[in-house]
C-alpha cells in the first residue's frame, strides 16, 4: 500500500491532524497542481526526463508532512 492510500484510509480527523488539510482540500489542491504541471510537461518535452517514480499524490503528501515536521 502506498503512503497516500494509507493516510487516505485513516479517519477524517486523523488525516487532518497528520497532514494539516482535509481530504477534500488535499484533492482540490492536487487538481490545481496537476493541470499546470501537465501543461508544462506537454509544452516542454525535455521536462519529462528524470521524473520521479512517486505519484503526484505522494509527492504532495511528502511535502506537506515534511513542512509539518519542520
Amino acid at each position: 500500500m502506498n503512503p497516500f492510500e494509507k493516510y487516505k484510509t485513516q479517519s477524517r480527523d486523523n488525516f487532518v491532524r497528520t497532514v494539516g488539510l482535509s481530504l477534500d482540500k488535499f484533492q482540490q489542491g492536487l487538481e490545481q497542481i496537476r493541470i499546470p504541471l501537465q501543461a508544462q510537461q506537454d509544452h516542454n518535452l525535455l521536462r519529462k526526463r528524470g521524473l520521479t517514480q512517486l505519484s503526484l499524490e505522494n509527492q504532495v503528501l511528502l511535502a506537506l508532512l515534511s513542512l509539518r515536521d519542520w
